[in-house]
């Protein structure tokens, strides 16, 4: 938000903001409108906190200003107590909402709901005033601020309504269940119409989870194709060797024949021959898998990186290609006249 008239006058913006949210609601399939001074996967703030009733040196939480509305856009549940609502004014009680992680760290063995909190360095008045105190209402669930790959974090949550000072600059989100472009076109409509002066800048959370995973995204593409191109080569060369060492077997199949053995004998005598290879192959490369899993473990995100359907899919797609690489050569060889395998050889 720009201008002199807003950053000077705090009921003018507060009656913007209103108006932002109010025609938010009537979009046709919104389902939940809040706003928030910075929202995850984005740059946030961090607060050195007081709690009350003891001495932690080094206490610190992410310090957000959101409005009513913002737990459920985000779909973020509530644990204890309750969260911002209309009861929660300017001129009312200081309230806070924290997150799980917060409560589990500095009230471990008890309700953190009623107890006080702080923003020592977010709030600190003019001339070195101390912050008020906020009285804690509720513990809602965690939000990963800077991505999916990165730890829940303590969270402090004010009301928007209390803080002025952290209201100039807001973010609207919007969850529904219309097409993102139409929401986005018409929100930006919304948002000029009622102050073309302020600028829309409008976008999707799951642009931003996107970029943050980009690099993720770039290198697990290049290791899945170059794993589909491994898999094909692989499936090439245990067909070419295994049909070749078979092939090599041709005249002592004509000797065999030759002194009686049938065909069904010969073929699963070279059918168990090459299965015993083709097995022991497969487990000195299922094991070397399971020990290269320990590199990609690093790039993955709550997510086993033993992947057992993976697994139990090439060693298939091998086996069936090892089968048929040992089979044809095997058929072709014993189909001849045990006479004019030999004289080939």
């Amino acid at each position: 938000m720009s201008g002199a008239t807003y950053a000077t006058d705090t009921s003018r913006r507060y009656a913007y903001w209103d108006a932002l949210l109010e025609s938010y609601r009537t979009i046709p399939g919104v389902k939940a409108v809040g706003a928030a001074n910075w929202i995850p996967l984005g740059i946030t703030g961090q607060s050195f906190i007081d709690i009350g009733g003891r001495n932690v040196p080094g206490a610190g939480a992410v310090y957000r200003s959101v409005s009513e509305g913002f737990f459920q856009t985000l779909n973020v549940r509530l644990l204890a107590g309750r969260i911002f609502d209309r009861q929660d004014g300017a001129k009312s009680e200081r309230v806070a909402v924290i997150n799980q992680r917060l409560a589990s760290l500095y009230w471990p063995k008890e309700s953190p709901v009623g107890k006080q909190v702080r923003a020592r360095s977010m709030e600190a008045g003019p001339r070195g005033a101390q912050a008020p105190w906020l009285t804690i209402i509720g513990v809602v669930g965690d939000v990963r601020t800077f991505g999916l790959e990165s730890e829940a974090r303590p969270e402090l949550y004010v009301l928007f309504r209390q803080t002025p000072s952290w209201s100039t600059s807001m973010t609207v989100l919007v969850r529904g269940s219309a097409p993102a472009t139409r929401l986005l076109r018409e929100m930006r409509a919304r948002a000029l119409a009622i102050d073309p002066r302020v600028a829309a800048d409008v976008g999707t959370l799951d642009a931003r989870l996107q970029a943050t995973l980009a690099s993720r995204i770039l290198t697990m593409s290049l290791l899945t194709g170059l794993a589909g191109l491994a898999l094909v080569l692989a499936a090439l060369g245990i067909y070419g060797v295994l049909s070749y060492s078979v092939t090599q077997r041709t005249r002592e199949l004509a000797v065999r024949a030759a002194l009686g053995a049938e065909r069904g004998q010969l073929l699963r005598l070279v059918i168990a021959s090459g299965s015993r290879v083709v097995l022991l192959g497969m487990l000195l490369g299922v094991a070397a898998s399971l020990a290269l899993t320990r590199l990609l473990a690093s790039m993955l995100v709550e997510v086993d990186a033993i992947d057992a359907v993976s697994f139990v899919a090439a060693v298939i797609v091998l086996a069936v290609v090892a089968f048929v690489a040992i089979l044809i050569p095997a058929v072709r060889a014993t189909r001849l006249d045990p006479l004019i395998a030999l004289q080939a050889e």
